[in-house]
């Protein structure tokens, strides 16, 4: 079958229609990624999921789409051709979300699909609770969300798979428009046994930090990055003990006292409260930081994804740094 035959099902067999439409999306994926793992990732399905899908669809077409060389994955000729009506499709698939929009809006619904992206301290600890209020007003709108360093969702976003992402600090990208949302501050911990713990009152310098078992985070974190700036901004080399990309597991791990680490306040008050925790200042640094909403620049955005950010913006957000 021709793959513009593929498209030229007919309008009463909805349920085909869609199965054939997501077979070509995961499709498209695997070729502009060229990688079934970082598919299924961007399309919140599992690798079996989206291999069952690119079978089904070799199946239909009679033809073979990708092949693997080793670790590595190629398109077959009939891959390469199919892959170049990825536009059309993708095209009609909007076209098909905008009519969905427009009806739903008819009857005053918000429907639709809302991709986001986000940072692990503000997918973990910020978004969860506003995503739960929305759904209850908004039940037929579906969230999806992907969680990891600040860097990796803005590359995700110049990337198209998110329709908005919700990061720490600035971005480099010209292509990316970004804007506040909420500010935060990072705070230096301890275990409750340590030295540091009758320092509360008259905070350490900076340069201490150098003697300590550092705990850092992963590379393209935002937190991260406001860590270095302020080494950077006193002449300060920095060294970690170990780099954790998980900030429970970093919290646990300065719980047992194997070092100490900078962290989000957002993520600290049941350890705290608790006196797991120690909060102690740097009196030196600005580790102050505005976590921001960001999208492409001159993307339209849906009505649902719209909808959602201003949502975000009234539960969370605190106005202007």
């Amino acid at each position: 079958m021709h793959p513009v035959d593929l498209i030229k099902v007919s309008l009463g067999s909805c349920h085909t229609l869609r199965a054939e439409i997501d077979q070509l999306l995961v499709f498209f994926q695997i070729a502009r990624l060229g990688s079934f793992t970082q598919a299924a990732k961007a399309l919140y399905l599992t690798q079996p999921a989206v291999s069952a899908q690119v079978a089904r669809l070799e199946q239909r077409l009679k033809v073979k789409l990708v092949e693997r060389v080793g670790h590595k994955l190629f398109l077959t000729p009939a891959g390469h051709l199919l892959y170049s009506y990825a536009g059309q499709v993708e095209q009609f698939c909007q076209l098909l979300d905008q009519a969905a929009e427009a009806l739903a809006e008819a009857d005053s619904r918000l429907v639709g699909k809302v991709s986001i992206g986000a940072s692990n301290t503000i997918g973990v600890y910020v978004l969860p609770p506003v995503m739960g209020q929305f759904r209850k007003e908004y039940p037929d709108v579906e969230l999806a969300l992907a969680v990891g360093p600040s860097r990796t969702m803005a590359e995700g976003l110049l990337g198209n798979l998110y329709d908005f992402v919700c990061i720490e600090g600035p971005t480099k990208s010209t292509e990316i428009v970004a804007e506040h949302f909420m500010g935060d501050e990072l705070c230096l911990i301890v275990g409750r046994d340590h030295p540091w713990c009758k320092r509360t009152i008259e905070g350490i310098a900076l340069r201490e930090l150098r003697s300590q078992q550092l705990i850092g985070h992963r590379p393209g974190s935002g937190t991260m990055a406001v860590i270095e700036r302020e080494f950077q901004r006193q002449n300060l080399t920095i060294s970690f003990s170990m780099v954790i990309d998980n900030p429970e597991a970093v919290k646990k791990m300065v719980e047992a006292g194997l070092g100490v680490s900078v962290v989000s306040r957002l993520i600290l008050h049941q350890e705290v409260e608790r006196g797991g925790l120690v909060i102690v200042p740097i009196r030196d640094a600005n580790l102050s930081r505005g976590l921001k909403t960001a999208w492409r620049r001159g993307k339209q955005l849906s009505r649902a994804a719209r909808s959602f950010l201003s949502f975000l913006h009234r539960q969370a957000g605190d106005g202007p740094v």
